[in-house]
C-alpha cells in the first residue's frame, strides 16, 4: 500500500465496530491512530477511576470538554496519539461536529474524511453488555456523546461502511474507498 495523503476519521454508534475497524485500516497503512475512547480512559486512570464504567467515561469526557474547550480537547487527542504534523493519522471515535469541525482546522492542511460506521439497534442490543452493571444502552444512548452520531456524523460523512458486515470486508471496503488519496 502507497502512503496516505488524508487523515481518516470513524465515527458510528456505539458497538458498530468503529474501533475494530480504524485500528485495522491504521495497521494496513502502517500509520499512528489515536482514539477519544482511549484517551478519555487515559484521563480516568491517571485519577483512578474506573475505566470500564461507561457512565464514568461519559461523565469525564463531558467534564474534560467543558474544562478545556473543543479546540483543545482536540489537539489533546492529536498529541495523545503522538501525531505529527503533516502526517496521516486514523482517529476513532468522533461523537460530536464540533470535534470534526475542530479537528479539519487542526490537520489542516491535510484533509479529514470520515468514515460513518453504521449498524441497526437490533445489532447494537446484541452487542452491548454493562461492564459494570451501571449503564444501560438506553441510558447510553441519552448521553450527550450520542447526541451528534446518528444525524449529523452521519450526514457528514465521506462513506458509510456497515458494521454487521464480516470485519476484513469492510476494511477492505474502507481501503477501497481510501485508495483515491494514496499517493
Amino acid at each position: 500500500m502507497g502512503r496516505l495523503s488524508v487523515a481518516v476519521g470513524f465515527s458510528g454508534k456505539i458497538k458498530s465496530g468503529k474501533t475494530t475497524i480504524s485500528q485495522k485500516v491504521a495497521d494496513q497503512f502502517g500509520i499512528k491512530r489515536a482514539s477519544f475512547g482511549d484517551y478519555v480512559r487515559s484521563i480516568c486512570l491517571s485519577q483512578q477511576l474506573n475505566v470500564a464504567s461507561r457512565d464514568v467515561l461519559q461523565a469525564v469526557g463531558e467534564a474534560t470538554i467543558n474544562e478545556q474547550g473543543w479546540p483543545k480537547f482536540c489537539a489533546s487527542l492529536l498529541e495523545f496519539g503522538e501525531w505529527e504534523r503533516n502526517n496521516p493519522i486514523v482517529i476513532d471515535g468522533i461523537r460530536h461536529t464540533e470535534v470534526l469541525n475542530h479537528l479539519r482546522v487542526l490537520l489542516a492542511p491535510l484533509q479529514l474524511v470520515l468514515v460513518y460506521v453504521d449498524v441497526s439497534q437490533a445489532i447494537q442490543d446484541d452487542r452491548f453488555t454493562i461492564l459494570d452493571g451501571s449503564t444501560s444502552l438506553q441510558t447510553a444512548l441519552l448521553h450527550s456523546t450520542e447526541r451528534d452520531v446518528e444525524s449529523s456524523l452521519r450526514e457528514a460523512s465521506d462513506l458509510v461502511v456497515s458494521g454487521v458486515c464480516e470485519v476484513d470486508h469492510t476494511v477492505s471496503e474502507t481501503n477501497e474507498f481510501l485508495s483515491e488519496f494514496v499517493l
